[in-house]
């Protein structure tokens, strides 16, 4: 999916006179990954960077930023972490970091953010991949836990991640959008549930839910992420900064200290 610059109704206009310079800010979620209510909430996450000046004596500084604001008539989650955390989160095998930081759906970039977009698919690790697969284990867990009908949403996140890390490592592009997904792939079963989905709540169930189908489904997946791991090329893990670590002393001494982060 190509980026798109996003204006939610203005969205940007809640983040003026953010504490800190934004590198970043996307729309995650429901709306990043195609599916979920269309009066779902906006939860929009990011970078920011504390400058140099505003770190305590003791090295210490606001590693994250979480606001809640009601606006027109719905919810909008602002979460925001600054550039250090992110980078360790990033080089540490955070997979949730590496899709947010792709999010097509951009409320707010920089030069910086074009930078680490660049850099970061070649810092990714064996240790990202054991990321996708717990999560996958969580939402399965979720799904499977009573043997009931599993609720919608958490059965297409357990679909999502693992065709999103499966493409990832064929093709080196990060898509999070599960109807692109999925039409790439070819899963009609899961078009169909989208289209459903779209009138449900968030966690609802699925009338048609069939549990042992879908088992089947995921475990063909899983198997297919398993051998894409083993025929792609990755580091154990990733210990060198290098991009991340100039980008962090740029921001830290160079961006101004009042921004909103835009086209810095």
């Amino acid at each position: 999916m190509q980026d798109v610059l996003v204006d939610y109704e203005h969205l940007e206009n809640l983040l003026v006179g953010y504490p800190y310079p934004l590198l970043y800010v996307s729309a995650c979620g429901p709306h990043q990954q195609g599916f979920g209510p269309a009066d779902s909430r906006v939860e929009l996450r990011g970078v920011h960077s504390v400058p140099h000046s505003q770190i305590s004596p003791d090295g210490s500084f606001e590693e994250l930023i979480h606001r809640s604001i009601y606006y027109k008539n719905g919810r909008v989650d602002i979460v925001t972490l600054d550039i250090e955390v992110f980078n360790r989160m990033l080089l540490g095998g955070d997979s949730r970091a590496l899709e947010d930081l792709y999010s097509p759906l951009i409320v707010v970039t920089s030069a910086v953010h074009s930078l680490l977009k660049a850099a970061a698919t070649h810092y990714v690790s064996c240790t990202h991949f054991d990321d996708y697969q717990k999560r996958v284990q969580h939402w399965k867990g979720v799904c499977f836990a009573d043997g009931a009908a599993a609720p919608t949403h958490a059965l297409l996140q357990v679909y999502r991640i693992l065709l999103t890390a499966v493409r990832f490592l064929r093709t080196g592009d990060v898509e999070t959008n599960l109807l692109a997904l999925v039409r790439t792939a070819n899963l009609s079963h899961l078009e169909s549930m989208l289209d459903g989905d779209r009138f449900e709540k968030e966690f609802g169930r699925h009338p048609v839910c069939d549990p042992g189908f879908h088992k089947h489904q995921i475990s063909q997946l899983e198997a297919e992420l398993e051998s894409a791991m083993s025929n792609a090329t990755l580091s154990e893990s990733q210990s060198d900064e290098g991009v991340f670590g100039q980008m962090l002393t740029f921001s830290r001494f160079y961006l101004p200290s009042s921004s909103n982060g835009t086209d810095q």
